[in-house]
């Protein structure tokens, strides 16, 4: 029997997304992959972690970006999108308090990146004119 490319191609995305589904139902959910990478040190703990696609091009802090990854030691996927945040003090912590958006001394960004196949957290990026919806305002 042959099967035409257009069905066959229909067929490998409905078995993609099918897998994808009972991975999330497995693992508890992409967000969480995305919570750990956000309070995931990158500097200190070096996970080997792939990037794979950022979709601001890089370093760009007017325009939110979300950056595809893969650990490559069990095969695990997320996103991690660039966030506004502000710093709050808690017991005796610095915090970042997430946002959709914000704005003043007390208002930042947060960005992912790829550098080449690896995968950086640039340093926090002050945004005293607004921060909204993962980018810096003008």
């Amino acid at each position: 029997m042959k099967i035409s490319i257009t069905r066959r191609n229909s067929l490998l995305a409905l078995s993609l997304a099918i897998a994808l589904f009972i991975l999330i139902l497995t693992f508890g959910g992409v967000d969480n992959l995305v919570y750990d990478l956000r309070n995931l040190d990158l500097k200190k703990e070096k996970p080997s972690i792939l990037c794979l696609n950022d979709t601001d091009n890089g370093l760009d802090p007017e325009n939110p970006g979300m950056v595809t990854y893969v650990y490559t030691q069990d095969g695990y996927w997320g996103t991690a999108s660039d966030f506004c945040h502000r710093i709050i003090e808690r017991e005796n912590q610095t915090l970042p308090q997430y946002a959709d958006e914000c704005e003043g001394e007390n208002c930042f960004q947060t960005e992912y990146y790829c550098n080449g196949t690896t995968l950086e957290k640039a340093p926090d990026k002050p945004c005293p004119k607004g921060c909204k919806d993962g980018a810096c305002v003008n």
